[in-house]
């Protein structure tokens, strides 16, 4: 005999992963991909998001992020990359100025859409059950679940589905690393 789970177990789950007292998933996640790169890899990855920036293609949030990082590795008394030092050396001679913010701030929901999708993932693995369904009237999908923990849309859960998926193995790392207290 088949036992599948009762849909609310489902969203209890759910609602445990997407607790606000219990903001390890960002973490986690950070460091399950980190494990999963090298060092090569993630120096690349940062070179590449400097050198992005520098070239006027930034907004506000970058500028922030390059300021906040030659002003940490300045503190340390560590010699900052070419790039960044003239980075730092503009801002510092006026030569170059914070730039305005333009339309909607695209981190925005970004955490948010990172958890959502990492929940999808981790009940899926966990339930075994469809991530979603096209015409599915049942309503017991992942998806579902996240969106009623979430106390959240469906299509929410769905845009953060789309925007930032979550590699299941990344997801199956991470949720082996969240402890609950059920």
């Amino acid at each position: 005999m088949n036992s599948r789970p009762v849909f609310s177990d489902i969203v209890a789950y759910a609602r445990e992963l997407l607790n606000p007292d219990e903001k390890k998933i960002m973490i986690e996640l950070i460091k399950a991909y980190a494990e999963q790169e090298s060092e090569e890899e993630q120096n690349e990855k940062t070179y590449q998001a400097v050198e992005k920036a520098l070239n006027d293609e930034m907004d506000t949030n970058d500028f922030d992020a390059l300021v906040v990082t030659a002003a940490n590795l300045l503190r340390e008394g560590l010699r900052l990359p070419h790039e960044l030092a003239k980075f730092a050396a503009d801002v510092l001679e006026g030569k170059r100025s914070r730039p305005t913010k333009r339309g909607p701030d695209p981190y925005r929901d970004f955490i948010r859409n990172v958890e959502l999708s990492f929940a999808v993932e981790a009940v899926v693995q966990k339930f075994g059950i469809a991530r979603y369904a096209k015409g599915n009237t049942s309503n017991e999908t992942a998806v579902d679940a996240v969106s009623e923990a979430a106390k959240c849309t469906v299509n929410t859960v769905m845009h953060a589905l789309r925007s930032k998926p979550i590699d299941p193995a990344i997801a199956a790392i991470v949720s082996s690393r969240l402890v609950f207290a059920t």
